[in-house]
């Protein structure tokens, strides 16, 4: 099954240069691509998804409120340029 991450949000300046919009399949090797900073943070997340497990807060009320349980939104740990990811399986 395959897993995209989507950047959804910048703000600041992301020193890896992701871009809101920029997605990354991780079919091939394109998380060598992902700031390591952040696949560090994104890598327990992603495995999780992958071999279908969910996590239970739904962030109801919130812009990243998930209407899919297959979904997970992660925050880059840089404290000042924050750059939110969505960890996303595509097929089920």
């Amino acid at each position: 099954m395959p897993v995209s991450i989507y950047v959804r949000e910048v703000k600041g300046h992301c020193g890896a240069g992701h871009e809101e919009g920029d997605r990354f399949s991780l079919e091939g090797s394109e998380h060598g691509m992902i700031c390591p900073y952040a696949w560090h943070v994104l890598f327990p997340f992603t495995l999780t998804l992958l071999y279908g497990g969910t996590f239970p807060w739904k962030y109801e009320g919130s812009k990243w409120e998930k209407k899919d349980k297959f979904v997970e939104f992660v925050r880059c740990p840089d404290p000042v340029n924050r750059v939110v990811f969505e960890i996303k399986l595509e097929e089920r």
